[in-house]
Parts: structure tokens; sequence; C-alpha cells
């Protein structure tokens, strides 16, 4: 099923990069719809304190914060939150500074992972996020990313905690207990070599090549000196993954280390693009 979402995820990226003219023409006019949202929640005596972080398919930020006397839940928060951006009623709050197909194919892939709710602090009030997928044909699917505050809840899926640290990091100012005792802790960093199940694999003494990956010309060799193989080796023997980049696949434009013994026989390998490690599911953060 993951691996279904990963395709598809690619297929999406593919179509959206590929376009038309009409289809552009189209979107344009059609109005924007929420993909993302965090918001916060408490019940005063003069009504309902309300702040909320929003991010739509076009990329544009909005937030709100506000005390609703009226709302009675009747009306979902997601629903309650796009009517107020159709209306005009969110705040502006700039574009995210990132690409948007990242994001996409992030909430494309997300899945309901992690344990039940339990609560933790009652009255702190709950903040809670969210992300909203919708196909061609308008079916509407919606992820749990994380909940802090009076219960606590994590998604356990990397996608989904991409997305939750995403929300956190875009919109600081919207009142959470993430990362607290009362919230989630998000992705835990592992070694490269845990991450890629190489814990068994003596790297001293392995050699080392390179090449870069061209979608039509494929292999293209590139000669590594002394320093790039120290550089390379540190990565791999002492480097972490520290978070889900996207769920993205590309053929091209990366470039792949491997390592070799002394009789030439393939022991692993690396590929990377910008500085993210690519991985059947996606691209992933590393750091040395």
């Amino acid at each position: 099923m993951k691996m279904l979402k990963q395709l598809t995820a690619m297929l999406l990226v593919i179509a959206l990069a590929a376009g038309c003219a009409a289809a552009a023409a189209a979107a344009k006019d059609k109005e924007p719809e929420i993909i993302l949202y965090t918001v916060y929640q408490n019940l005063f005596p003069d009504g309902l304190r309300l702040q909320a972080g929003v991010m739509d398919d076009r990329g544009g930020l909005w937030t709100l914060d506000t005390v609703v006397p009226d709302y009675d839940g009747s009306v979902g928060m997601d629903e309650y939150l796009s009517v107020l951006l159709k209306e005009g009623k969110l705040t502006a709050a700039g574009k995210i500074d990132r690409d948007t197909f990242d994001v996409k194919s992030l909430i494309i892939s997300a899945e309901d992972q992690g344990n039940e709710t339990e609560a933790v602090c009652e009255g702190a009030g709950c903040e809670s996020s969210y992300a909203i997928e919708r196909d061609w044909e308008g079916n509407v699917r919606k992820v749990l990313l994380g909940v802090s505050g009076d219960s606590r809840f994590e998604n356990t899926d990397p996608d989904a905690q991409a997305l939750y640290l995403l929300l956190r990091e875009t919109f600081p100012e919207v009142e959470n207990y993430a990362w607290s005792d009362m919230g989630p802790r998000g992705f835990s960093p592992v070694s490269i070599i845990d991450f890629c199940g190489w814990q068994d694999i003596d790297f001293n003494g392995l050699a080392i090549s390179c090449a870069d990956i061209d979608c039509e010309a494929g292999l293209i060799p590139v000669e590594l000196n002394d320093a790039d193989r120290e550089r390379v080796l540190k990565l791999v023997t002492t480097g972490n993954v520290t978070g889900k980049a996207n769920a993205t696949m590309i053929s091209g434009g990366m470039t792949e280390y491997w390592f070799e013994d002394e009789n030439g026989k393939y022991i692993c390998g690396i590929q990377l693009y910008d500085g993210l490690m690519i991985m059947d599911d996606g691209m992933w953060y590393v750091a040395d």
C-alpha cells in the first residue's frame, strides 16, 4: 500500500510538472483549497479561543487568532476554516518557502499510524494538526498528524512527522505543546548505517566509486580524490538521517557513491540529490 502511494505521489509530480496552458488557466481561476492546517482550541466563558495556521494548495499561508462565541462544533474545523478562507476572513501570511510539490507528495504518502490518543493535561486546550488529500474526483482523505495539550497523539509515519514539523515551524504563533511531555516528540535521528541496514559491513579498506546519473546518458563516471573519499566515508559511517524531505522519485540528476571490496564486488551504495539521500520511498535529510 505504501509503495502504491509513493507511485501515486510520483505520478502526481509528473502530471503537475508537465501541465498545459488550459489546466494552468483553470487552476488559476479555482479557489484555493486547504491542504494543511494546525489549530489550537480552548473553551473560555466568552467562547472558543481559536488559533489556526493554514496552508492552501498554492502554497499560500493564512492565520487566525480569535474568540468564537457561537461555535458549536456542528461543522468540522476544516470546513469552518475553508469557509473563512473563501470569505476572506483569514489573515494572509505569505507563501511557503519550499516547493509545494514536496509538500503534496508527503500528504499523498502520509498514513494514519501511531498509538491511541491519550489524555495528559485537562484544561490546557488542544492543538491538532491535519493533512487533507483530494483526489481528481474530489474525494477527501484526512490524516491526523499530531495532537498536543489536553490529549497527546503522535502519528509515527515519517511523512506525517515531516508535515507536523513543517506546520510547527511555519506557524510558531499557534499555541501548542509539541515536543513536550504533552505532545509529539517527532522523528528521532538514526544513523545512516542503522537506517540502511549496514550494521554488518566493515567499511575499512573498501574502494569508493562515484557516478552522476543522467536520465538519458545513464551513469557518468566521476573521479574522486582522497578528500572526496574521506568525506563520503565519514557521511556513511558517522552521518545521521534526520527526517523525511519529500516522497518524490526522480530518474536523473543524482550522484551515486558505492563501495566495493578488493575483488571488485559491490557491497552497498548511496544516492544523493541536492544533499538529500534517495530511498525507495522518497528523499531524506542527512547530516554528518
